[in-house]
């Protein structure tokens, strides 16, 4: 018998540093992936520029052979959208110049579970941050500003594909910085996201 009055958890631990839920118990999925996993949110206004560009490319990063220690989540949301929306053209074809797939993206609000979930919160601007900690202030010391030096990453909603593929690298370089110096990726330091491997 458990403390909680419910069967105990299954899990299987895999070779590849990951692991498979194999039956039901006294903690919830959820629970259990608050656990087990780092989770990462990335954060914008409308969730389909900014913050899925963020969410391709640390997908893209997390899936190179060995790039991370832990079992890690990337996932997005907007403060101020509707859920199913697409991601916009321009930035479908800003990650497909750098090589990245876009996935299947599609919108989704910002809400309580998802702040209360996340391992760490990047949000593209200040105003997104203030947005997240509104809703749920305990969150605050997980919740940061994208890029290191602190400043907003410009929307390029409006602007050219230029303007897209030029926010797309700068993202994809504050990504590569945190999530190195977090320790979430293991990756060898490059000059370049276009660079092979």
């Amino acid at each position: 018998p458990t403390q909680f009055g419910a069967p105990s958890n299954a899990v299987r631990l895999t070779h590849g540093g990951w692991y498979r839920i194999e039956g039901a118990g006294a903690w919830s999925e959820r629970t259990l992936r608050s656990k087990f996993e780092t989770q990462i949110l990335f954060l914008c206004t409308g969730n389909t520029c900014r913050s899925p560009m963020a969410e391709a490319i640390a997908r893209h990063y997390l899936s190179k052979p060995h790039a991370t220690k832990k079992p890690t989540r990337v996932a997005s949301a907007g403060v101020a959208t509707s859920d199913g929306l697409a991601m916009t053209a321009e930035a479908k074809e800003a990650l497909e110049r750098l090589r990245i797939d876009p996935g299947r993206h599609r919108s989704r609000v910002l809400t309580r579970e998802m702040v209360e979930d996340a391992t760490v919160i990047y949000a593209m601007t200040r105003s997104h941050a203030q947005q997240a900690i509104a809703m749920v202030p305990a969150a605050k010391d997980k919740i940061q500003i994208l890029d290191p030096s602190g400043r907003d990453v410009a929307d390029p909603i409006g602007s050219s594909l230029a303007t897209y593929v030029q926010t797309a690298e700068a993202i994809a370089n504050f990504i590569r910085t945190r999530m190195t110096a977090d320790g979430t990726l293991t990756l060898p330091r490059k000059k370049s996201i276009l660079e092979p491997g």
